[in-house]
């Protein structure tokens, strides 16, 4: 039971490590093809962020934020 529990472990720690690092490369590889795709808003002042696609971006109304939110 030591010996499966051993194993264990050394295979969740080797499957979390090649995540982490497949997470890493496979970022830095897509960040540089498109750098839009990390968002950076440190020191901006934004008072309402929309997250989405073209579909967020061309579908909205600012009448009705402007009712709902009083701006």
């Amino acid at each position: 039971m030591r010996l499966f529990s051993l194993h264990l472990v050394k295979v969740l720690t080797f499957t979390i490590l090649l995540g982490l690092g497949a997470d890493f490369v496979l970022g830095q590889w897509f960040y540089r093809i498109h750098k839009r795709s990390r968002l950076s808003i440190t020191g901006a002042n934004y008072d309402i962020l929309f997250l989405g696609s073209s579909r967020c971006i061309h579908n909205i109304d600012p009448n009705i934020i402007d009712s709902a939110f009083h701006v």
